[in-house]
């Protein structure tokens, strides 16, 4: 794990996580060399790649959806531009690098590192996010000014293509430059501002709602319990009006609900989901049946970066991936989370786990592990090439 500059753990967990805003300056190094505005316009431009472009000209906000035309850039001005592109952490390397930065947070939180460049007096306005955000400054500068905390009732402006609030009234600023990082909590009204060009990289945290919980768990519910399973009524006495539902047949259900959310395999099929579903499940899956042969000859297995793990380590360990559980020995889960290939000199090892080799084979199946030439670098690979 690598370590901020010049910023506590603790501290931050205890006065400012899901708290209160925080600059860290001269936190991260090297950040004007992750990526150039080239290559970021170039990813831009992939129909797998989800991208937006935020214009604001002669007072007029206008949103575009990628997969963006190289004519685009070329047709835009020298300011009031910015374009926004999604997970930029599964297609290059030195990104994905700065995720490293924050393993102190539970893996699976961390969602994805969004980057952005934003031509000089670039904008996305002000606005508030449900989930927390590092925002990292790359080449050049932007202002960052911070409001209150808002609400889902907090008034946006009506009729534009994205969120603004109607009424921002700033109560901190602060100008960030390279290697500086602002930390905004959850609902906190923010505005940032290009002062010149500049990039910034946003690392976010998965924030599920709880309609997005409870949908997850009414999945696993119909999936693992079925319709057989019937609620039962067991009131023994008369009822006064034969329309009433009493509050007795309200705890009935009550219960019956509470009995479904105390089934641990139910809520192990929930956490995968919430933890590890992937925003890229659709892939073409290769036919990998020899997959023990190919690593024989010289190839190795990863895991593939658009895939997402975590593991379960109570009682029935089960690793996480992709959405799916798998119950499997805790020192498997462990190994999958963390190797960095299989390959000829430890295959023999590897299998001689419990359940390794028909995990492996089911992980390949869906593509969560990946056959490759030794050394390939897959984060620099095409998105088509990995999808």
């Amino acid at each position: 794990m690598k370590a901020i500059k010049n910023f506590d753990q603790n501290t931050f967990l205890a006065e400012f996580w899901q708290q209160q805003p925080l600059v860290v300056r001269k936190g991260i190094e090297n950040t004007e060399q992750l990526l150039t505005p080239e290559e970021l316009a170039g990813l831009a431009c992939e129909s797998h790649v989800e991208s937006r472009l935020v214009t604001h000209f002669d007072n007029k906000w206008e949103l575009t959806h990628g997969p963006l035309s190289e004519q685009t850039f070329l047709n835009l001005p020298n300011s009031d531009w910015t374009v926004l592109v999604q997970s930029v952490d599964l297609f290059i390397q030195e990104v994905a690098a700065l995720l490293d930065y924050f393993r102190f947070l539970p893996n699976w939180r961390i969602d994805d590192v969004m980057v952005s460049f934003a031509s000089k007096g670039g904008t996305v306005s002000a606005h508030y996010d449900f989930y927390d955000v590092f925002l990292i400054q790359g080449k050049g500068s932007r202002k960052w000014q911070t409001g209150e905390f808002c609400s889902p009732d907090t008034a946006l402006k009506p009729d534009l293509p994205m969120n603004i609030l109607a009424d921002f009234h700033p109560t901190k600023e602060w100008v960030l430059h390279p290697g500086d990082m602002l930390y905004i909590p959850p609902k906190l009204a923010h505005y940032g501002i290009a002062l010149e060009d500049c990039m910034t990289y946003s690392v976010g945290f998965r924030a599920p709602s709880k309609a997005e919980i409870v949908d997850f768990f009414a999945t696993s519910v119909m999936s693992q319990v079925g319709g057989d399973t019937r609620y039962e009524d067991t009131q023994s006495t008369l009822r006064a009006d034969h329309h009433e539902v009493n509050q007795e047949t309200l705890e009935s259900v009550r219960q019956a609900i509470i009995d479904l959310a105390n089934n641990n395999n139910i809520l192990l099929s929930v956490m995968a989901e919430i933890a590890t579903k992937s925003k890229y499940s659709e892939r073409d899956c290769d036919d990998v049946r020899d997959w023990k042969t190919r690593l024989k000859s010289g190839c190795v297995i990863v895991r593939s970066p658009l895939s997402r793990f975590s593991y379960y380590s109570g009682p029935s360990p089960a690793l996480f991936a992709d959405g799916s559980s798998y119950t499997v020995t805790l020192e498997l889960a462990e190994f999958i989370c963390k190797f960095d290939c299989i390959d000829s000199t430890n295959m023999d090892s590897v299998l001689a786990m419990e359940g390794a080799e028909n995990l492996i084979s089911e992980l390949m199946d869906v593509k969560c592990l990946l056959v490759d030439a030794p050394n390939t670098a897959l984060h620099t690979a095409t998105p088509e090439q990995l999808i």
